[in-house]
């Protein structure tokens, strides 16, 4: 994800959220649409509590504001509720396609 930002000249900043009850999720993100909140995840199948964090951020910062994604290593893409739950590779494909953090000229 820096990598993608750095040669989109995309000037957004990734951080760790957490609250004070300890729900976190691993990436936020602020664009300049909106946020961006993703939930990583080194398992095969997606538990729907995996959703935790991101209903909490979501509900935090505005769910009209607030994309919600879980990346994992399952095959199948999905939607729970309102997390779009991606494979890895199809992941990283949207990334850099510009899908997930906001579209920007790549490598001007």
């Amino acid at each position: 994800m820096r990598a993608y930002l750095g040669y989109s000249s995309c000037d957004y900043r990734l951080c760790f959220w957490c609250n004070y009850d300890g729900t976190e999720v691993d990436v936020l993100c602020e664009t300049a649409e909106g946020f961006v909140a993703i939930e990583i995840k080194a398992s095969s199948r997606w538990d729907k509590r995996f959703n935790r964090g991101l209903y909490r951020v979501r509900d935090d910062l505005g769910k009209a504001r607030t994309a919600c994604y879980g990346v994992y290593l399952g095959q199948r893409a999905a939607l729970w509720d309102d997390v779009r739950v991606l494979p890895l590779v199809d992941f990283l494909k949207r990334l850099w396609a510009g899908e997930i953090i906001g579209a920007a000229r790549l490598f001007s």
